[in-house]
């Protein structure tokens, strides 16, 4: 669906990645059933066994509901794409990464603002604004997974995070120190076939070390 600059960022993604090594795929105002089609063709394909990463972009309008706009309907973002990136669904990408761009425009296009006041060096004061969300990380399980806890030994989730955290050395991120904990998370072995999975929201800017 048209969205305004759409064709600079297109310019952008191709010419960035590009430069990457990357071999960049374009599909123009896709209707849902090539939606589907490109998604069947990522599972299906021997070229996809070759992968060492795939990144999808994906421009267009939508809500606040997963929904996303294609040329003649819309389509749901966790049904028609990251469901189809599972490894049991796509199984010639597990465990290479697979990233996922979204520049969906919906109705409330921005966030609302908080005004910040601050002393300056000339003993006045100056004022900038930031959004009401800014500054916030969410680390918590997939909406999909039920908590996995032991009654002796505790969850799964909290102990890796702390075992994580203890062990974390001087220089190394809050970001750097949650990777290692999903990883931790999702290749512990459980008896039958549930596994965890931990999921990251961020609007924080900048490094965040825990140990200085």
């Amino acid at each position: 669906m048209f969205r305004v600059g759409t064709k600079r960022d297109v310019a952008a993604i191709k010419e960035t990645f590009e430069k990457l090594g990357w071999t960049v795929v374009i599909i123009n105002d896709p209707t849902c059933s090539e939606v589907r089609d490109t998604m069947e063709e990522i599972r299906e394909s021997k070229e996809t066994r070759e992968l060492t990463a795939l990144a999808i972009f994906i421009l267009s309008h939508g809500d606040n509901n997963g929904k996303i706009y294609a040329y003649d309907f819309y389509y749901d973002f966790k049904k028609e794409i990251l469901n189809c990136l599972t490894a049991s669904e796509c199984p010639n990408l597990a465990g290479k990464p697979k990233l996922i761009f979204t520049q969906v425009c919906k109705e409330k296009t921005t966030h609302s603002s908080a005004l910040i006041k601050f002393e300056s060096d000339d003993d006045g004061y100056s004022t900038y604004r930031i959004p009401d969300f800014s500054d916030v990380l969410i680390y918590q399980l997939a909406s999909y997974n039920n908590c996995i806890c032991n009654l002796k030994t505790g969850s799964w989730f909290i102990q890796a995070l702390c075992n994580r955290i203890k062990q974390c050395e001087v220089g190394e991120s809050i970001l750097q120190t949650l990777m290692k904990v999903s990883h931790d998370i999702e290749t512990r072995h459980n008896r039958g076939f549930s596994k965890q999975q931990p999921f990251l929201q961020s609007t924080i800017d900048r490094d965040l070390y825990l140990k200085h």
